[in-house]
């Protein structure tokens, strides 16, 4: 129906060119505004879909990971809606998406530790390595010594440990 009455004004001549610009540009915003409700409900029937299917392969502990990717194709779709919008009214959504670019990779590296925590947590999820009851031994660190997480060299005053067996050179 919207879409009808935007091709009849689309040919229509008789009316004021800024009135039937303006006009054109709202039912534009209503049709990507049904297209967001459309694809909000796709997103919502494949969700719930594999969360069925979960359910019945007896999986629950998924959860976690399908809300994440709902709400990651949910801010996918938005974000592609906007940008359309955007290219509609003659904004150039290539500077535009560059500057986020980099204020995301700014971000992103100053948040290194916490993305690839992050990350992990999801592998975590999906791999599930371990299951509750599950007895987890973890190593205890001796001082001065590198772990492969930790990313740091040790002291200048203590000596380097290597995880052979030979003693450290003076």
């Amino acid at each position: 129906m919207v879409g009808a009455i935007y091709l009849a004004i689309l040919r229509l001549r008789v009316i004021n060119p800024v009135l039937r610009r303006g006009v054109l540009d709202i039912l534009f915003i209503i049709l990507i505004a049904l297209l967001a409700v459309i694809l909000w409900h796709i997103i919502d029937i494949i969700s719930n879909s594999y969360r069925r299917h979960i359910a019945a392969n007896d999986k629950a502990d998924m959860e976690p990971v399908i809300v994440f990717a709902t709400r990651g194709a949910r801010l996918l779709m938005a974000g592609g809606l906007f940008a359309f919008i955007l290219t509609h009214f003659g904004i150039n959504v290539a500077a535009l998406s560059a500057a986020v670019g980099l204020g995301g990779l700014a971000i992103s590296l100053a948040a290194r530790d916490a993305i690839a925590d992050a990350i992990a947590g999801v592998i975590l999820l999906v791999d599930r390595p371990f299951r509750v009851g599950d007895r987890i031994e973890i190593e205890k660190a001796t001082p001065g010594a590198t772990s492969p997480t930790s990313g740091c060299a040790p002291p200048a005053s203590a000596p380097a440990t290597t995880g052979s067996s030979s003693s450290p050179t003076p």
